[in-house]
């Protein structure tokens, strides 16, 4: 069989080619090139066809053959250019792309240029080409994208932003440019445009980036169950990607999920386990959760790593201060703060030392520091506003109150604080709207019932004020004063023997506080109990056997029973306690009352006795 020609092998090999059979193609190719050892055209189809079987070098080995056979194509130029930018060497594709583009002036040619300059951050340069260029009105909305992207790079975000909408406006199916400016508009804080255009990627293709960005919108709405969902479809596309996972994990911080963010977190920590703020998140999260020991070893390792790290410092203060060492931590925030002044959290902490101290001035200076730093920060405020009651500083209290709700209506603990304002500052109007606010956004706040009770009772509508108490202590059955509150309403009312019910059940909540057991002691004793009252009183004696005022009370009530000895022996017992001098001058005074009593009783016995003899 006599060999083909070379129109034949060439016929024969783009046959093969359409076919997809690169291998045989070739084959074909390299017959042809055994024949015409010189064609630039059988050169180029030979690295083409490498390229396509996932062989760049070979491609590339080719194509300059083919180049060195023809040096003035610039199809072969532009083929090389672009196996070489795949492979990246991006400074030889911009060498050959812009010998094209300077003999050709076609936008394919421009199009890759600033692209390829895009990707060694030559963005000034790609809008100078793109401004010089005749093709500023083109229909290619990947001109433009790269435009945007250079744009984006130099923090030109608004120019970015026009760029990319002509992208979208001449492609709707561009997810690139709709991404990119979905980005710059989140940045912006503007949320339903970026929201519809990453909706509209997903509506063509599964991308974990988009399910990301989306998670981000919801989450800077505060919308923490959709960022959770959001964040959790992207973690399970690309399920190598720590920052999906810390993103998540905050997420579920955030809505007090606290065990599901530890797991996202220790996930994030496991794919970049030298991320040392993702350990030193984990460690707060632990902190957060009670898991003290697991807290300080994640600390331990972020302070191995770079002894200066400061929220790793200060946490490790705050954690120092609620094991009782004051003094360590506040130590440590002395260091901190005197390498920075910047840094909110360390303020923060230190305000919670002088909270602890009850050092209420000190906070409000302190913390007022903070709040420089993170002027938008409810924490600090509400923060803020709670030194400030304590301190008794209530207008201030109302003030900073308002300014929370006035940023997010919905913040509960700010309607209850400044309800409690309110009330001490006996303005009962406000402090009932404030309480109402409250129950709208939780019907079961038993704090919100319990300050309704409060007002109740200071403007004389005690059955309301014990029913409000009623409900405080269906919602939180372990708040003893709610029980004290309604004991003391119906004890004011006479109806003793609820007002005992109610302490009793104080007292079995706390059973060593001795003023409950006193307190029932008189509620019986009121009630004409004088078993219970007699048990009640023995009780609380016992639990406090120095207690002055226990002991007259109790001395007052023996004799009314009359077991005046009984009375005289108890207040003697406690007069062997060394009471102080008011408490014993008390004490006394009561022993004389009692032995004049005892005394008046024998001498009473006495003439008795005496007139029985006579008459015998």
């Amino acid at each position: 069989m006599s060999e083909l020609s070379v129109t034949e092998y060439i016929k024969k090999a783009f046959d093969v080619k359409s076919q997809g059979n690169y291998k045989q193609a070739i084959e074909l190719f390299y017959k042809a090139l055994s024949i015409d050892d010189e064609s630039s055209e059988i050169m180029s189809e030979i690295a083409n066809l490498y390229f396509k079987m996932n062989d760049p070098e070979r491609a590339i080995e080719y194509y300059e053959q083919a180049l060195e056979a023809d040096p003035f194509n610039l199809n072969i130029k532009f083929e090389l250019a672009l196996v070489n930018k795949h492979l990246g060497n991006i400074q030889k594709a911009i060498d050959l792309i812009e010998s094209v583009y300077l003999k050709n002036n076609d936008l394919k040619y421009l199009v890759e240029l600033l692209h390829s300059l895009c990707l060694e951050g030559r963005n000034e340069e790609v809008v100078d080409k793109f401004e010089k260029s005749d093709f500023q009105n083109a229909d290619s909305d990947a001109l433009f994208n790269y435009v945007a992207m250079a744009y984006r790079a130099m923090g030109k975000n608004d120019e970015a932003e026009v760029f990319y909408r002509k992208a979208i406006s001449l492609n709707n199916d561009n997810s690139d440019a709709k991404y990119s400016l979905a980005e710059i508009l989140v940045e912006k804080k503007s949320y339903k445009e970026p929201e519809e255009l990453l909706l509209s990627i997903l509506e063509e293709k599964i991308c974990s980036k988009t399910y990301h960005l989306l998670g981000q919108i919801h989450f800077n709405c505060g919308r923490y169950d959709k960022a959770i969902n959001y964040f959790s479809i992207a973690a399970n596309i690309e399920s190598n990607n720590p920052q999906y996972f810390y993103d998540l994990g905050t997420s579920y911080s955030l809505k007090g999920f606290l065990a599901e963010a530890e797991d996202a977190y220790q996930k994030a920590v496991k794919l970049s386990p030298n991320n040392l703020h993702y350990n030193y998140t984990l460690a707060y999260l632990n902190y957060q959760s009670g898991e003290i020991s697991n807290a300080k070893q994640k600390l331990e390792y972020v302070l191995s790593i770079n002894p200066h790290h400061i929220d790793a410092l200060v946490l490790k203060a705050l954690i120092a201060s609620e094991d009782g060492d004051v003094l360590a931590a506040n130590k440590l925030l002395d260091e901190v703060l005197e390498n920075t002044k910047t840094n909110d959290f360390a303020f923060y902490v230190k305000s919670l030392l002088f909270k602890k101290l009850n050092w209420w001035e000190k906070a409000i200076e302190t913390i007022k520091k903070a709040l420089e730093l993170r002027p938008d920060s409810l924490e600090y405020m509400s923060e803020l506003a709670t030194y400030f009651y304590n301190a008794k500083l209530y207008d201030e209290t109302k003030e900073i109150c308002a300014k929370i709700i006035s940023q997010d209506k919905k913040f509960l603990y700010a309607y209850l604080l400044g309800a409690k304002a309110y009330y001490v500052s006996l303005d009962y109007e406000n402090a009932l709207k404030y309480v109402e606010k409250a129950l709208r956004l939780d019907q079961n706040s038993d704090e919100a019932y319990y300050i309704k009770a409060l007002v109740f009772k200071d403007t004389a509508v005690i059955n309301s004020a014990i029913e409000m108490a009623q409900i405080a202590i269906n919602i939180a059955p372990q708040k003893i004063e709610y029980y004290e509150f309604i004991a003391k309403g119906y004890f004011a009312q006479q109806n003793y023997k609820d007002a005992y019910s109610y302490y009793k059940e104080a007292s079995n909540l706390d059973m060593l506080n001795v003023s409950y057991k006193y307190q029932m002691a008189k509620c019986a004793q009121c009630d004409g109990n004088n078993q219970e009252a007699l048990a009640n009183y023995s009780v609380a004696k016992r639990l406090e056997p120095a207690n002055v005022f226990i002991a007259t009370q109790y001395a007052d009530f023996l004799c009314s029973i009359h077991k005046v000895k009984k009375a005289y022996d108890m207040l003697k017992t406690t007069l062997d306690y060394n009471p102080s001098n008011h408490d014993r001058t008390e004490l006394v005074k009561k022993i004389l009352e009692v032995r004049e009593i005892l005394n008046d009783k024998s001498t009473a016995i006495e003439r008795m006795f005496s007139k029985l003899k006579s008459k015998k």
